[in-house]
């Protein structure tokens, strides 16, 4: 507990700025045992495109299809890890060396089963088209943004386990828990068209 209180917050949510330009925005700079460390956080749902390569990660999109996850990785490599060396921010700080680094929490979801070298596939959810929604399946509850990352979100009572399919009416990705307590990604039918 002691080494939590020797954590000292320096800045959050801070915007580097040039010129009346942003060139990003600094998650967490905090000083821990006189060492700066500069945190990126990401919280994404990526899915899988259905018979597409689970190694290459241009091929885990978001549900609404603008976005990857290569693109991401890119984007936190390229712009926003070196923010935290840009000389406004080690001004601010009064420091000569930040540490960078980025801390990914997400879900990934496939249709079917998958093989996987450089993913750990235990950990992935499933999704499926509306269309393929079995009458069996129970959903429990839906989630709305921002609760996605909430196991229950006490705004919606328990659904029925039959006749499920014919409540999802959204013509646009939908997350649900199912009967095993999982997220599950209900997609339109021509979400991946």
């Amino acid at each position: 507990f002691s080494d939590i209180l020797a954590i000292e917050l320096l800045l959050q949510n801070f915007q580097v700025r040039e010129e009346k330009q942003t060139l990003g925005e600094i998650d967490f700079i905090f000083n821990y045992d006189n060492v700066t460390y500069h945190i990126e956080l990401a919280v994404k749902y990526y899915l899988l495109l259905k018979s597409h390569s689970p190694d290459v990660p241009k091929n885990w999109v978001g549900p609404s299809l603008n976005d990857h996850f290569e693109r991401k990785l890119n984007k936190i490599q390229a712009r926003q890890l070196p923010l935290g060396q840009h000389r406004k921010v080690l001004h601010n700080l009064s420091a000569q060396q930040v540490h960078s680094y980025f801390f990914f929490r997400g879900c990934f979801f496939t249709h079917d089963r998958i093989h996987s070298t450089v993913l750990n596939t235990s950990k992935t959810y499933s999704y499926c088209f509306k269309n393929e929604l079995d009458k069996n399946v129970q959903l429990k509850k839906q989630l709305h943004r921002p609760n996605w990352m909430s196991a229950v979100n006490p705004a919606q009572e328990d659904l029925p386990s039959s006749g499920t399919s014919r409540s999802i009416t959204s013509d646009r990705p939908s997350l649900w828990i199912n009967g095993n307590n999982e997220p599950l990604f209900i997609l339109p039918n021509s979400w991946d068209q």
